[in-house]
């Protein structure tokens, strides 16, 4: 008989949200979340509007030394999977750990961390890109 799979708690971060019940309420009031770009000078591109997620301080959930390392996507992932957990009210233990998981789904995480370098290895040479560049993309 397979195992059975129980979801216990739910996080989100999105830009009409941080939290999955601010990204509900968000949704449910009709937020879209879409704006001018403000992350960067979108000046010379087609478009100049997204669903940008603001107001995000990643230190609240991971200390500034460990964000300084992830990608900004990795830092959402980490802030969404502590609030699932907090959320699902599991502690974890010894005696559980091993059964404990969170799932995490990105089609292209990392990107802004791959741009960045391509700059640094197109500006200053190869022996100038961060030996972090793989380890920041990932979550």
């Amino acid at each position: 008989m397979p195992e059975r799979v129980f979801i216990s708690g739910c996080g989100a971060v999105s830009p009409v949200g941080l939290t999955s019940k601010e990204t509900w309420n968000g949704l449910r009031d009709g937020e879209s979340g879409v704006d001018t770009i403000a992350s960067f000078d979108s000046e010379g591109y087609d478009t100049t509007f997204a669903a940008e997620i603001t107001e995000f301080d990643p230190e609240i959930y991971v200390g500034k030394k460990q964000a300084r390392r992830m990608d900004r996507f990795v830092q959402f992932a980490s802030a969404a999977s502590l609030e699932a957990l907090e959320n699902s009210g599991l502690k974890i233990t010894p005696a559980n750990s091993e059964r404990v998981s969170v799932m995490i789904a990105s089609g292209i995480g990392g990107i802004i961390t791959l741009s960045d370098q391509i700059g640094v290895l197109k500006d200053r040479g190869p022996s100038r890109i961060s030996p972090f560049l793989v380890p920041m993309m990932l979550p």
